[in-house]
């Protein structure tokens, strides 16, 4: 079942400062401390719109996520 999750959710992962897991839609999962970019971040620097959330050095965009949970 996957979860909703908005711009607000991540930045709040973020800020937890608490390790995370997110789990892919494509059933990839990554683990670590994490860091959220806002749509306006990425429409800037990637060109596209929409919020996401950096872990393992893998950015994943919230259309891309399935799960987040912290891994703690």
């Amino acid at each position: 079942m996957k979860v909703e999750y908005t711009m607000e959710d991540l930045f709040a992962f973020m800020d937890s400062r608490r390790p995370v897991k997110v789990t892919c839609t494509d059933g990839k999962a990554f683990s670590g401390m994490c860091w959220a970019y806002s749509d306006v971040f990425n429409m800037e620097e990637e060109g596209i719109n929409e919020a996401s959330i950096e872990v393992q050095d893998t950015m994943i965009f919230l259309h891309e996520i399935q799960r987040i949970e912290y891994a703690d």
